[in-house]
């Protein structure tokens, strides 16, 4: 009800496992294929006790709030091989969920949100006869920015959440 708006930076660094489905254009050809990161992968949380003064004996609250990014996708496309050391590019539209769990003094409650973005990469690949491929990846991914508004008291918090991604892949695959 005040307007006061308050700014915070979360960092987070994971690791998290990854599959993926690709069809190959030729033996050294354009890649079209769908990424998929089950699980969920943690965007930050935090905890803080505080004393709420206006219940009668200072009720002390413990409070709790963490986001996690969820049912990560990705379709994409990938340049062939270039040169002996196999640089590649790759460009994709991600679609993640971030999922809210809070437990508030205030009883309030956040929603979760569908986030949608671009990824950009480049790498490097190879393999061998056998059919065994090896990837090695930077990206980054910027997402949509995404809007939480608290629900279930009369005081409503909006938190305004930008999203971006760079990561660092090694794969492993079978041409089949």
């Amino acid at each position: 009800t005040t307007s006061v708006k308050t700014s915070a930076q979360e960092d987070e660094q994971a690791a998290a496992v990854a599959g993926y489905v690709q069809y190959r254009f030729g033996d050294n050809g354009f890649v079209i294929g769908i990424d998929y990161m089950p699980g969920e992968t943690s965007l930050g949380s935090s905890t803080t006790t505080k004393v709420d003064k206006l219940k009668s004996g200072d009720v002390t609250v413990v409070q709790s709030a963490k986001a996690v990014l969820t049912n990560h996708v990705t379709p994409y496309i990938e340049t062939p091989a270039l040169g002996p050391m196999g640089l590649f590019f790759k460009v994709g539209y991600a679609h993640a969920e971030i999922i809210t769990e809070e437990n508030l003094g205030t009883g309030s409650t956040y929603g979760n949100e569908d986030i949608f973005g671009p990824l950009v990469g480049f790498g490097f690949k190879g393999g061998s006869d056998q059919g065994i491929q090896l990837k090695f990846l930077f990206d980054y991914t910027d997402y949509d920015d995404a809007s939480f508004v608290s629900g279930g008291t009369d005081v409503s918090s909006i938190i305004d959440a930008q999203s971006e991604v760079y990561a660092a892949r090694f794969s492993v695959g079978y041409n089949f």
